[in-house]
């Protein structure tokens, strides 16, 4: 049994991409509602963990300094945290390496998912729960203390000087509140959640004609050939994200009227910020990455498809079939969502 008493220092780890430690920030907002005195910490990849900074929940964020292959230094860091005598330690992730960092920091009380040999690790086994969107799963972990229905938005908690570059950009390009200003992100790091290129440009011009939208293209470093063989299709102007960082891309979509992208961590940040989003689908499971509010954040996936869904990173299909989930979605079904977009939520926004 879980004595709260004396629950005064938290660490929740959750090591990985922009989007798993972004639907992780509904689980702190709710620890500290429910021990408004503890000490919370967070253990997160570097990249990520630029998204906490600022968070007025979080006391410290650590970051996770060893890559995956790196076990010695692993160890070494999962040790060290032993001498902040943590209370609680929540494991949202559940890995090898994360149930072992659970052990090692000798918490009286252990958090961690019912994962096969992991559970060992934790001496407070939660049910894995798969079928909702991930940042509500990650809350089944408050079921211990509380039967409370909390909030599974994510939010980023922005600065001045995040929006700094992203005032500057708007300023150049005479952006006003009025313009319809559409932030397009093509790029996924895993191949099989890529719409084809040919579609997005085939998209940008369809916005800039019907609806005059400032569309702005972005992407993040590594990406710049894919970005610009859609340039290259391209019949309408465009803008190109000013090479911001990813809180000045948070700004970036702060000020935007809305995203339309892949899976991607971008689409994470833009729903943690209050724009709204279309996200397009393919291998992945559309119910574990979409926001509960459908009123603002809509997807498309071909349902018919016998492969949906499969989860692969890579297609292992050929020819015709290869990557089919995504070719069978058009630029039209795009822009009959954006049509939702803007009768629902932009109702003036001409």
């Amino acid at each position: 049994m879980v004595k709260r008493m004396i629950i005064k220092k938290i660490l929740v780890v959750q090591f990985y991409q922009i989007g798993d430690v972004l639907l992780t920030t509904p689980l702190i907002r709710a620890l500290k509602n429910e021990f408004p005195d503890a000490e919370i910490h967070f253990c997160a990849n570097k990249l990520p963990s630029k998204l906490l900074e600022n968070n007025p929940y979080i006391s410290k964020i650590i970051i996770n300094p060893a890559k995956s292959n790196e076990i010695i230094k692993s160890l070494k860091f999962y040790l060290s945290l032993k001498k902040e005598n943590y209370d609680l330690v929540i494991d949202t992730l559940g890995t090898n390496g994360t149930a072992i960092l659970s052990y090692l920091t000798a918490a009286k009380f252990r958090f961690g998912w019912d994962l096969r040999i992991r559970k060992m690790f934790y001496n407070i086994v939660i049910p894995r729960v798969g079928n909702c969107y991930s940042a509500k799963a990650k809350l089944e972990m408050m079921k211990v203390f509380s039967w409370n229905e909390y909030d599974s938005t994510p939010e980023i908690f922005l600065t001045e000087k995040d929006y700094q570059k992203v005032n500057q950009f708007w300023k150049e390009n005479n952006f006003t509140e009025e313009d319809f200003i559409v932030v397009v992100s093509p790029f996924s790091r895993r191949e099989a959640r890529r719409w084809k290129l040919e579609y997005f440009a085939e998209l940008c011009d369809l916005l800039v004609e019907k609806y005059n939208a400032k569309v702005i293209l972005q992407y993040g470093p590594g990406e710049e050939s894919y970005i610009a063989d859609i340039i290259k299709r391209l019949k309408k102007q465009v803008y190109l994200d000013p090479k911001t960082n990813l809180r000045e891309l948070a700004a970036l979509l702060q000020k935007s009227s809305l995203f339309i992208g892949n899976d991607n961590g971008p689409k994470h940040i833009a729903v943690a910020v209050g724009t709204p989003t279309i996200t397009i689908y393919g291998p992945t499971n559309p119910i574990n990455w979409q926001p509960e509010d459908t009123k603002k954040h809509f997807s498309l996936q071909d349902e018919n498809l016998p492969c949906i869904k499969c989860g692969a990173r890579i297609c292992p299909k050929e020819g015709s079939d290869k990557m089919k989930c995504m070719k069978n979605i058009k630029p039209q079904d795009v822009l009959e969502k954006v049509e939702l977009v803007k009768n629902t939520i932009y109702p003036n926004n001409e």
